[in-house]
């Protein structure tokens, strides 16, 4: 069993100082005062919503040996957390840190003994695109061999055990837990999305990637980064902080932010897109919806993804396999046989000809998108239907934005909740309306239910129907609760309930 010593020693240089006997022995390691048992080791962290440092009382009430806990400005130990009750700060030995969001991803890895250390890491970072990119790696190298571990926003594939993913990168504490148990289980390689939150907050440690996929950058969590400056220089920890030294970087030049990364970063560099100066680019593609074909240096690529979008997807995947020492004959049987992402341009089979989709768009770049592929399948008098809503206590201006690419893409909008979480969902419904012109045929619904229903009554057949914004999610959080939710059972279930009604009439 490790002393609390060797947990001073793992914070490097976030550590500012400490008191108490450091030769305590340490079991557990939680930043959650709830599960604190004895011999615990508590993180206290400064989260959005509540301070950890005001939950160390009842830390130590439970039983926790030892707290680290992130100083006030200065570093003072003087200054400490306010008491409660009977117990306080000084009762336990302590770890002063200046960054606790660093310390707990250090400290994370260390209680797991480091496990990416000997594992095959590739990193995809990147607004839009992430979760099919990484799907598409993950089918590459299992195709080539390899025995493949899947982080990221729709599951956690941890080798025999699959768990639904609560976020797309976990906690630090989850996350080393979870590459632990994937190397304990003789995996090797771990394809990992990385998202923008993760890299501010450290929550990797000292992990470092052999491979990293940027795929691009269009406004996104602006509530959290406050600019698109600060959102960019995020995602760019992937390559500077964590990428091992002659790691590559895999990046998509028909971005722009793509391009400011390809002459910022110092290489070795594998660029992506659809022309030049692209290197993987195709020869030549086609993309309809029932798939993409591409013609590359290498040979002809079948994928059944569709779209320009799911095409730049298809191209990171070919590029990251490649600097990876992947065979283009194996690329494209795995892109060939790819059988998609739940949630991402879902079908939802009917026998009412129509073509519902399901996608997870929830930035007006996805949207925009998504809107864009489907668009065609309606001709003569069939009708696109939208229905969607946007995310609570989350980046409010993107919502009228999204409003207005619906209203120009849709002939008629349905637009809903998605997850308020502790905001209204009257005012974001208002907010999304306000980019909607007057002469745009909507239907307001909270519920995201009768929504549904509603899209699926008034459709004809013909009508095309795109569901966005929760994709593959089976919950939705509504006042800091989760209910369950899935968009694709509401959808069966409502067509259900419309060929009842038809029988009847």
């Amino acid at each position: 069993m490790r002393t609390l010593r060797a947990y001073l020693a793992a914070c490097g240089e976030f550590a500012l100082g400490s008191a108490g006997d450091l030769d305590i022995e340490i079991a557990h390691l939680t930043n959650d005062s709830r599960r604190v048992e004895p011999g615990s080791l508590f993180i206290a962290i400064r989260g959005e919503r509540a301070d950890g440092r005001d939950y160390i009382p009842q830390a130590i009430a439970n039983g926790a040996a030892a707290v680290v806990y992130q100083a006030d400005a200065g570093g003072s130990h003087s200054v400490r957390p306010r008491p409660h009750g009977s117990v306080a700060l000084q009762d336990v030995p302590a770890i002063r840190v200046s960054n606790d969001y660093a310390a707990l991803g250090r400290l994370a890895e260390f209680h797991y003994d480091y496990p990416a250390k000997d594992m095959f890491l590739v990193g995809v970072t990147g607004t839009n695109g992430k979760t099919t990119t990484a799907f598409l790696l993950r089918e590459i190298f299992t195709r080539a061999g390899r025995q493949v571990g899947l982080i990221g926003t729709v599951r956690y594939e941890l080798g025999d055990r699959v768990i639904p993913a609560d976020r797309t990168t976990p906690t630090p504490l989850e996350l080393q837990e979870m590459i632990a148990q994937m190397r304990d289980a003789g995996l090797e390689t771990v394809v990992m999305e990385v998202s923008s939150h993760a890299l501010c907050q450290q929550r990797l440690g000292t992990m470092r990637f052999d491979a990293a996929v940027f795929t691009n950058l269009t406004p996104e969590h602006l509530d959290y980064h406050g600019d698109m400056e600060n959102y960019y220089q995020a995602k760019k920890l992937l390559f500077t902080r964590h990428l091992k030294s002659g790691g590559v970087s895999i990046l998509n030049l028909d971005d722009e932010p793509g391009r400011r990364l390809a002459k910022e970063l110092p290489g070795p560099i594998l660029s992506y897109g659809l022309a030049e100066p692209a290197e993987v680019r195709p020869l030549e593609y086609r993309t309809e919806i029932s798939g993409t074909e591409l013609k590359l240096a290498g040979g002809a690529i079948h994928s059944p993804l569709s779209g320009d979008y799911n095409a730049l997807n298809v191209l990171a995947a070919v590029a990251g396999a490649r600097s990876c020492g992947i065979k283009d004959g194996v690329i494209q049987q795995a892109i060939e046989a790819f059988p998609g992402v739940p949630g991402r341009l879902q079908r939802v089979p009917n026998t009412r000809n129509l073509n519902i989709f399901i996608d997870y768009a929830h930035t007006s770049d996805a949207l925009l998108n998504v809107l864009k592929n489907i668009r065609p399948l309606c001709s003569g008098e069939s009708k696109l239907i939208a229905v969607f809503g946007c995310g609570g206590d989350r980046d409010s201006s993107k919502r009228p934005v999204m409003g207005g690419i619906a209203a120009r893409l849709a002939d008629k909008l349905v637009i809903t909740s998605d997850n308020p979480r502790h905001e209204d969902p009257a005012a974001i419904i208002e907010q999304i309306m306000k980019g909607i012109p007057a002469e745009t045929t909507v239907h307001s619904e909270i519920d995201r239910g009768r929504a549904l229903a509603y899209a699926v009554a008034h459709a004809r057949g013909g009508d095309t129907i795109l569901v966005a914004g929760k994709g593959h999610e089976d919950c939705q959080e509504i006042k800091g609760v989760k209910h369950p939710f899935n968009d694709y059972d509401c959808i069966r279930a409502a067509l259900v309930r419309a060929s009842q009604e038809q029988t009847k009439v």
